[in-house]
């Protein structure tokens, strides 16, 4: 019996290492993902930054570690898309720990203070790294806005100096008085509902304003009624608008915008005819 219990118990340890070496490999859960107001505002201070940031000529390759900040390594894939489109910098892929295997990377940190990124700058250095480019992302909110500062560094790998730096914030209103902020919430819904939405507007405004116009066309004068028959069109084309979170539209958004006018002049004149034979 006893080396039954000695045998489950050795499992349990062997098993419990066994996850824990696996978590540690693994790198741990995936990283949070860039919520769509947070990804436009790295999109403009990423662009901001690089734009800003003066490379030397004499900098060959350089390597982009994972910025600092709960979602660094997301506005770090910006930052290198950017750095790309730029053709500024040659950036490295060397291998290293802390990018293939954070979660062991942050274990070897906490016990050995700092040695897994230590051991990532060799292994950059030795695959010919001229310079560090460093940096943290920092969202912050306050009063009513969403923040972020992205602060940029880079370093000479052999000296560890300092040769350039650049720093942007930018900021978005929390409020759907704010464009970009409206333009988000818009987005957020899917083009199906604001299709039915906006055919619920165009469909009911003329219904729910039925005394207003029918005080209208009791004036009989031709002017008052194209007025009238425009006017409500015009609501149609301003609620389609305002559903595409008033996007300058491509082809495609030029087309369903006619056809919407079409149906909005089609349908307007015909319940306009049917209020004005109701109240003869």
């Amino acid at each position: 019996m006893i080396r039954i219990a000695l045998g489950l118990v050795g499992a349990a340890v062997v098993a419990v290492l066994g996850y824990l070496g696996y978590r540690l490999l693994a790198g741990g859960p995936e990283p949070p993902k860039l919520p769509a107001l947070e990804r436009l505002l790295a999109d403009r201070a990423v662009a901001a930054a690089v734009a800003s940031l003066e490379i030397p000529k004499d900098l060959d390759t350089v390597a982009l570690p994972p910025l600092e900040g709960p979602l660094g390594p997301e506005v770090t894939k910006i930052l290198r898309a950017r750095l790309d489109e730029a053709g500024r910098v040659k950036l490295t892929e060397a291998a290293s720990l802390k990018k293939d295997h954070p979660g062991l990377s942050r274990f070897i940190d906490g016990v050995f203070g700092g040695a897994a990124g230590r051991w990532a700058d060799k292994a950059w250095k030795d695959a010919g790294v001229h310079a560090f480019l460093r940096g943290d992302a920092t969202f912050a909110d306050r009063d009513g806005q969403t923040v972020l500062t992205v602060s940029l560094r880079l370093e000479d790998s052999a000296s560890g100096e300092v040769v350039a730096r650049a720093e942007r914030a930018e900021a978005i209103r929390r409020s759907l008085l704010d464009l970009d902020y409206y333009r988000l919430a818009v987005g957020g819904v899917g083009g199906g509902w604001r299709l039915l939405l906006w055919l619920a507007l165009t469909l009911g405004l003329p219904l729910a304003t039925y005394p207003v116009a029918k005080r209208l066309l009791e004036r009989e004068k031709n002017a008052v009624n194209v007025a009238t028959w425009l006017g409500y069109t015009g609501a149609d084309v301003g609620a389609a608008l305002a559903l595409t979170g008033f996007e300058t539209p491509g082809f495609l958004g030029t087309v369903m915008l006619l056809l919407a006018l079409g149906l909005s002049l089609f349908y307007n004149y015909g319940i306009l005819t049917e209020i004005e034979d109701l109240r003869r």
